[in-house]
């Protein structure tokens, strides 16, 4: 049974909203229009998931690899993947200032030091390859001994509607972890970047390497975790302190 140590404080405003900012939107052409960035509320965790299942499988590179677009097992796995990380209280998402829908989802953790390993097993063959290819490349980046700390935010994934991607709102949506460890107390976020498009963005929002690992090395440390054939040839573990 899993066991996490962290939980967020019951006296912290929730819903909270972390920022704002200024981009295009599609409907206005080069007009700016505001968009925040917020807590994502209990009652629409179910919408949340299911946005990343539509905005992030088919996109991200160790999923493309293995063509897991239209895989309902994969799909199931990532769905309850995403609903446990969430139920922590600091995932978020972006809206337009009038407008409620989700254009970003952010699915965030809190990871301790002393957690044990998550309650669900994935079913399909290429969760549990990337799962742990992941546990791999965190477990040599050895984030907490790195860094001396006992907890850390991380990120499971980040999703963008493909209609509002180019406007900058991968980066506002990574640069407000920064307002989000002030707000929870605490010091490191840390995260795999699969793609180039997202390593860009956390590079923009002042994230440093800790850990660069090409997916051909990856490939040669385990048959299993061969996820070469797209553009991007490296995961990279990227963190930011305060």
């Amino acid at each position: 049974m899993a066991t996490r140590f962290w939980k967020r404080p019951e006296n912290l405003e929730f819903p909270k909203i972390y920022s704002k900012f200024l981009a295009a939107d599609i409907n206005r052409g080069d007009e700016l229009v505001e968009y925040s960035i917020i807590d994502i509320p209990e009652g629409r965790y179910d919408e949340a998931c299911k946005f990343m299942i539509t905005h992030f499988i088919p996109y991200e590179p160790k999923l493309v690899s293995r063509d897991a677009k239209d895989d309902i097992a994969v799909a199931e796995d990532y769905y309850k993947r995403y609903m446990y990380g969430i139920k922590q209280k600091v995932s978020v998402a972006c809206i337009k200032t009038g407008s409620e829908d989700f254009i970003a989802v952010n699915i965030l953790e809190v990871q301790g030091r002393n957690d044990s390993n998550i309650s669900f097993k994935p079913q399909s063959k290429t969760s549990i390859d990337i799962m742990e290819a992941i546990n791999y490349i965190e477990d040599k980046a050895d984030l907490f001994n790195r860094h001396m700390v006992d907890y850390y935010l991380s990120g499971t994934g980040l999703a963008i509607d493909p209609q509002y991607r180019g406007k900058g709102i991968a980066t506002e949506m990574i640069k407000a972890r920064t307002s989000i460890l002030h707000f929870l107390n605490l010091k490191l976020t840390s995260t795999g970047f699969s793609s180039v498009a997202a390593q860009k963005a956390a590079v923009k929002a002042g994230h440093f390497c800790d850990l660069s690992i090409s997916y051909e090395e990856l490939a040669s440390k385990s048959e299993n975790w061969n996820f070469l054939g797209t553009e991007t040839k490296n995961y990279i573990q990227m963190s930011l302190k305060i």
